[in-house]
């Protein structure tokens, strides 16, 4: 911004001195530059990667509060899962027209590459122990979940659990797991619902509840 202004004062004041030619105050558009300057001067609206938007159904859009595009059944989310895992697109009316500018995705690396760098770590070492079978790593680095999964496995691949329910009986310790709807990366997932509740036996997966 400084230099800018420092740029408007040579351009206006010393180059024409230096050059010799008259420089006539009157005939000068001051109110133009004032409304330059104004603009110039108004501080930018930025989104942060954690600013909450909203998207409607059937939409690769994202929103601000309050647009005219939104309708009732909206659904928040961050910008960073916005753009970097749905892939949606700004809002041309209430985010674009404005001048809003958004930050800088980062190139090497993303949430969802994390997240399955994490889970392709996890089953390389399983699989170079001799730990686990071709079907329950090929659940893992989808993000799934089968019945016979240990709970490290379940970790992996959906990550930490909200809250666990322990029961111990005559038939061993059964468990259920409350499960978050994102991994422990902070990653927003679709199949959240559907693994909204799994159940264990002595350490193993019987059973799934959606929410």
């Amino acid at each position: 911004m400084r230099k800018f202004l420092f740029l408007v004062v040579i351009l206006v004041f010393v180059f024409p001195l230096q050059s010799q030619i008259p420089f006539n105050f009157r005939a000068f558009n001051w109110s133009m530059l004032g409304r330059l300057m104004q603009q110039i001067s108004k501080p930018q609206l930025r989104l942060s990667e954690s600013d909450v938007v909203y998207v409607i159904p059937d939409e690769k859009v994202f929103h601000l509060e309050g647009c005219e595009k939104l309708g009732s059944s909206k659904t928040g989310m961050s910008v960073r899962h916005a753009r970097e895992v749905r892939e949606y697109e700004p809002c041309s009316e209430c985010i674009l027209s404005k001048g809003i500018t958004l930050y800088r995705v980062p190139i090497a690396s993303t949430i969802l590459e994390d997240m399955r760098e994490a889970r392709r770590a996890y089953v390389a070492t399983k699989v170079e122990m001799g730990k686990m079978s071709q079907r329950v790593k090929d659940a893992i680095l989808r993000g799934d979940v089968l019945i016979g999964m240990t709970s490290s496995d379940v970790i992996a691949s959906r990550g930490r659990p909200h809250d666990v329910n322990k029961t111990t009986g005559v038939f061993g310790v059964h468990e259920q797991w409350v499960m978050h709807a994102f991994h422990d990366s902070g990653l927003w997932d679709l199949k959240g619902k559907e693994y909204g509740y799994i159940y264990f036996e002595n350490g193993l997966v019987t059973s799934w509840q959606s929410r």
